[in-house]
């Protein structure tokens, strides 16, 4: 897909004040190197008397970057840390992967 909003998701990784380097490593596969922007997972766990919030983190991914769905289980590397994909789904304009992590 080349369309105008998979041009603006790659531009907001390419960003240096938005996107930061990391390194998927497919299943079998080598590594492939790109940007992604980083989010912060928030959750809130109702609890008795209050709600206890839980994060955890998240990264965006252009489809231009990564055309294919990254799997559960593979390793996206963000500087010296390491993370396993929980999820991934596809934004309602196709120009992005959202990528639920988890610390391998």
């Amino acid at each position: 897909m080349a369309g105008a909003f998979a041009r603006a998701a790659a531009v907001l990784a390419a960003d240096p004040n938005l996107g930061v380097a990391a390194l998927y490593t497919p299943a079998g596969e080598a590594p492939l190197a790109f940007r992604v922007v980083r989010m912060r997972e928030e959750n809130v766990l109702l609890g008795v008397g209050r709600g206890i919030a839980g994060g955890g983190e998240a990264v965006m991914i252009p489809v231009l970057s990564l055309p294919d769905r990254p799997q559960l289980g593979e390793r996206i590397s963000i500087g010296t840390e390491d993370f396993l994909i929980e999820t991934a789904e596809r934004d309602e304009a196709g120009a992005s992967w959202r990528v639920t992590l988890r610390e391998a």
